[in-house]
């Protein structure tokens, strides 16, 4: 993972990152994936949105990010969950000691890893069969006003290769390298309503989005705003994302 993707983004991202649906923690409860006496651990935690949901279900969390201004804003928007550990780690390279966890999840971060070393750092810290859960607020690719998000992304961003960085949550196959047995995805609807402010700075806390001071930054602000006065009624559009859900067991050496 590359440990500087997100900085001087840490705020945007917390303020118009989404959080994930109450029906995803049911149904992982219902799977008796969480209960109050796991510990889990979170890859990739950035400021915290998905660690304090799942806090709520398990008995400790050991979240990790390799990004400095992303773990310092997780510090501060979760110091009141008495049961998280925020600690300087990445997919690649974890602190945690073997077989700590009983499962672990990455949120919105999986696309960053390096998937090799993800794999085996799993198989490290997780104990014997437990699972690997990971998770994304995916933009539904129906959507017109996704295909021209989409468009206008791949214009104006030098560095965008797709959401999720070009990862196709959509093949069966993509984690066919990952996993010995994944059960089909839970997926779940979880549009969001967006004024204009949170709509330009949950596009502007992309990795990709161009820096204020690169030449396409203008550009950008102004196709998002033609987007958001096309799609928008009374102040608000509908951002049509749905949650999807892979849960698996990592292949054995």
């Amino acid at each position: 993972m590359n440990e500087h993707l997100f900085s001087r983004r840490q705020h945007l991202y917390h303020q118009s990152r989404p959080g994930y649906p109450a029906a995803l923690f049911e149904a992982l409860k219902a799977r008796a994936l969480v209960h109050p006496q796991m510990r889990a651990a979170e890859f990739g935690c950035g400021t915290g949105i998905f660690t304090r949901q799942l806090s709520c279900c398990v008995k400790e969390v050991a979240a990790m990010d390799p990004n400095p201004d992303m773990l310092e804003k997780a510090r501060v928007s979760l110091r009141d969950c008495a049961h998280v550990t925020l600690l300087p780690g990445s997919g690649e390279h974890c602190p945690l000691p073997d077989h700590w966890a009983d499962c672990a999840f990455a949120a919105q971060a999986f696309h960053w890893f390096d998937r090799r070393q993800f794999k085996i750092e799993c198989r490290r810290i997780l104990k014997p069969k437990a699972p690997l859960i990971l998770i994304w607020n995916q933009r539904d690719p129906r959507s017109v006003l996704i295909q021209r998000n989409e468009a206008l992304n791949r214009d104006c961003c030098p560095q965008f290769k797709g959401f999720s960085n070009g990862l196709n949550l959509d093949d069966p196959t993509v984690f066919r390298d990952l996993f010995d047995h994944a059960c089909p995805p839970l997926i779940f609807d979880h549009p969001q309503r967006m004024d204009r402010d949170t709509f330009l700075q949950r596009n502007l806390s992309s990795s990709f989005a161009p820096h204020p001071h690169d030449p396409a930054a203008a550009r950008y602000l102004a196709g998002l705003n033609e987007l958001f006065d096309t799609y928008s009624h009374d102040g608000f559009l509908i951002y049509p994302y749905r949650t999807l859900c892979i849960i698996g067991n990592l292949q054995t050496e």
